[in-house]
């Protein structure tokens, strides 16, 4: 089942991304916990945030947050986050969550969905498998101002 992101969310969507984070591939050991929450709140905050939640028996096992903005004649969602708890990670809830989200977009008028990934990482291929596609003249562009 697929519901509105609400705020008191927050923490259980911060646990789930915090064990994904400390775990394989990622291994993120200097990550704070609280950390995890102030940016899931801040997402919240953020002028046209809308998110997503998907639950496996009343409880919360995945979530989907971003932002909705007009630009130019397009009206577009940016994916900040999109994730499952590591417990059900690979058995299609990713896949549920995110065509059940493409339909209630393209509903409420969406015409773009837009997210950043890295190559390298199993997202990468999910994205591919969902038929998202890669623009060939679209490019992320990154300046790192301290060593992280």
């Amino acid at each position: 089942m697929i519901e509105e992101f609400k705020k008191h969310h927050i923490k259980r969507c911060a646990d789930i991304f915090f064990d994904i984070y400390k775990n394989e591939p990622f291994n993120y050991n200097w990550l704070e916990y609280s950390r995890m929450a102030e940016y899931f709140n801040d997402i919240f905050k953020t002028p046209g945030f809308r998110g997503f939640i998907i639950l496996k028996n009343s409880f919360i096992i995945g979530a989907c947050v971003g932002t909705i903005s007009d630009y130019f004649k397009v009206k577009k969602y940016r994916i900040n986050e999109i994730f499952i708890d590591r417990k059900f990670s690979g058995k299609g809830f990713g896949s549920e969550l995110i065509q059940k989200i493409e339909k209630i977009l393209l509903s409420e008028g969406i015409d773009v969905i837009e997210l950043s990934t890295d190559r390298r990482m199993k997202a990468f291929d999910f994205y591919l498998k969902n038929k998202y596609s890669i623009l060939e003249n679209n490019v992320n562009i990154i300046k790192v101002l301290k060593k992280l």
